[in-house]
């Protein structure tokens, strides 16, 4: 992992301690698919049994989470599991379909 990854890891092992989980992942497009997969692990990891909040727009991350709170017009739009919040096909359908689009071509 590259040097922010490192920090990232080592701040986190750092509130793991406290029992305290909040991590922004909007910065991450300069990982390569290796690290952030690392990184995702690693947070998985460190939040097992414990309440961790995850903050990001990149939904494949979300599937990490028991539950989802899309925010939209600054309060809560929907909320449930990856698998409810799908099948309402409403505002995170739409975003995961988008994200997923040119996955799913290949």
């Amino acid at each position: 992992m590259g040097q922010k990854c490192t920090y990232f890891v080592n701040l986190a092992g750092g509130l793991s301690r406290a029992g305290i989980f909040i991590c922004s992942m909007s910065r991450r497009r300069h990982l390569t698919p290796k690290a952030e997969y690392e990184i995702y692990s690693t947070f998985h990891e460190m939040t097992s049994g414990k309440c961790a909040v995850l903050i990001t727009h990149r939904l494949s991350a979300v599937q990490l989470a028991d539950k989802v709170a899309v925010l939209a017009d600054g309060h809560v739009a929907e909320y449930g599991t990856h698998s409810e919040l799908y099948a309402m096909g409403g505002i995170y359908t739409d975003m995961f379909d988008k994200q997923a689009e040119f996955y799913r071509e290949a």
